[in-house]
């Protein structure tokens, strides 16, 4: 994505996030009256290589220099095994997710995908506690998540107040204004998370 894409992207969801009185009012009581910062926008990427790793650097990056008087902070939540050259000082990194085991550890495929199930919820619920027990993320953006659980995790979310957005990915746009997916993805329960009420 160009840089001057991320920038407006970054301004327009940091526009979304202005405190208003109601809402100061069910900050943290440790933070109030103090010199912190008073929302925190969250990227959640646990993938740590590729596309997606850099898609964070660089959107967190333009957040960051984007970031309005009103005292917003960007930050990452990852595996811990994000890579050096991902890494930076001009946000928050939580490195809180546990990093996947490689293929080569399993006996078979079998195994390996049950694994990947099981690693997929405890990572996912690892997330949802932190967010949960930290009033100060007031806003979530997405990259990835596991299907069959975003439909709860979402719900919940939405419930406790914390605004989502997701980075949708291979659609093209046709010249009447429609959009269409260039391949077929599980994006049906994603979907589900994000329409229900609340």
């Amino acid at each position: 994505m160009a840089p001057r894409r991320i920038c407006e992207a970054g301004r327009s969801l940091i526009r979304s996030l202005h405190c208003t009185p109601s809402e100061s009012s069910v900050m943290n009581t440790a933070t109030q009256g103090s010199d912190r910062l008073q929302a925190e926008i969250c990227m959640y990427t646990p993938t740590t290589s590729g596309g997606h790793a850099l898609y964070a650097l660089d959107l967190l990056s333009a957040l960051t220099a984007t970031r309005p008087a009103s005292r917003v902070e960007t930050s990452l939540i990852t595996c811990s095994d994000l890579p050096k050259r991902y890494r930076t000082t001009r946000y928050v990194i939580h490195d809180l997710l546990p990093p996947m085991r490689p293929a080569g550890d399993f006996p078979s495929p079998t195994i390996w995908s049950l694994y990947r199930q099981i690693y997929y919820y405890r990572r996912d619920r690892i997330f949802l506690q932190w967010v949960r027990s930290s009033p100060g993320c007031r806003a979530v953006h997405f990259q990835e998540y596991t299907y069959w659980l975003a439909p709860l995790h979402f719900s919940i979310l939405k419930r406790a107040g914390v605004r989502l957005f997701f980075t949708v990915t291979s659609i093209r746009e046709f010249e009447d204004g429609r959009f269409h997916a260039l391949r077929k993805t599980p994006c049906h329960w994603p979907r589900m998370g994000f329409w229900e009420p609340g």
